[in-house]
């Protein structure tokens, strides 16, 4: 029986000093059935040329340069021209393990699943561990389970690690976010799917650069991302009617405000129109706060709730020594994902 296509989409900008790791984390795959789909992102290093020069000798690729539009469209040019089975994402700073693919669909496979996930280490820039995935037995549920997983923060809704069904993920889109676009996408295709299989294995290295996306220092427009990404995926959830996952998402949305919090904090010096930041980040505080009312929080989220509000008469000064003093262990997790 021939084994079918698998996908790799791989959106890049500016990565001519990792796109070819990345590649061939790909190429050098156990598994060989492979289509590589890569997507310029309007690029104006060296990748281009490296990425034109591989697609000229291995006829299972294929270049789209598009102009720059953020990693989320690319992602989502990347999904229009599979023609693979399967689809896997892989950002250009990162790599899968050698067996990642085989592993990945001998799972959805063997578990008659609609999504794959599996495990997944992420590194600093000296490439000491930072973090390792929160799974350690192998899982498989229902996709209402899945959803109910992501809003109450135990599964990650990442685009990377994870294998999926193209068929399905071509319903789905990538909103044009900053932050939080992997989110959106993941809840719309699980809504579109029945059950979930996580494999208890290492598939893939996430590198933590300070130069990459998520490590830039906060603005008004990724605040606004991550608002815009909560409510998009508020919207998206409204068929199942499910009280208690909208609830969870708003607690979600209130620990990424602490978050937020804590990275205006470390930032605060190098950040410009200090004022206007913290501004708008209150607004979305009271906005969230607002939102929440019709919801039965659990006390802990309460509690945390009443000082973020609290936050927006104290001003940054008092917040950030309160901050200091009773959230050191996680502005030190952070300051270690940001340095």
């Amino acid at each position: 029986m021939k084994k079918p296509v698998i996908s790799i989409v791989i959106p890049f900008y500016n990565e001519e000093k990792f796109l070819e790791r990345a590649i061939n984390s790909v190429v050098n795959q156990t598994y060989s059935s492979i289509q590589i789909i890569l997507v310029d992102d309007g690029s104006t290093d060296k990748s281009t040329l490296y990425a034109k020069e591989f697609c000229e000798h291995h006829p299972n690729s294929k270049l789209i340069i598009i102009p720059n539009s953020g990693p989320g469209n690319a992602r989502n040019v990347g999904i229009e021209n599979v023609t693979g089975t399967y689809i896997a994402f892989l950002d250009a700073d990162d790599y899968f393990h050698n067996n990642a693919i085989e592993v990945f669909y001998k799972n959805i496979i063997g578990n008659n699943t609609d999504l794959s996930i599996g495990q997944y280490v992420m590194l600093d820039k000296n490439e000491n561990v930072l973090k390792k995935s929160n799974w350690n037995n192998n899982a498989t549920f229902d996709n209402k389970m899945a959803i109910s997983l992501v809003a109450s923060e135990k599964l990650i809704p990442t685009s990377w690690a994870k294998l999926f069904k193209s068929k399905i993920a071509k319903k789905c889109s990538f909103p044009n976010l900053s932050w939080k676009e992997d989110d959106v996408f993941f809840l719309a295709y699980l809504l579109n799917s029945k059950t979930v299989s996580i494999v208890n294995k290492t598939l893939l290295t996430v590198n933590c650069r300070p130069d990459s996306l998520t490590r830039q220092i906060i603005s008004e427009k990724m605040i606004n991302a991550i608002s815009k990404s909560y409510n998009k995926q508020m919207e998206i959830l409204k068929p199942l009617k499910n009280k208690f996952i909208n609830q969870s998402l708003i607690e979600s949305e209130i620990n990424t405000s602490l978050n937020l919090l804590i990275l205006l904090n470390i930032d605060w010096e190098n950040i410009k129109n200090q004022k206007k930041i913290w501004s708008f980040f209150c607004d979305n505080i009271l906005v969230l706060a607002k939102k929440a009312k019709k919801y039965n929080l659990n006390f802990k989220k309460r509690i945390l709730l009443h000082f973020l509000v609290s936050i927006t008469i104290l001003g940054w000064t008092y917040s950030f020594c309160i901050i200091n003093v009773f959230k050191r262990h996680q502005i030190n997790q952070l300051e270690k994902v940001k340095s």
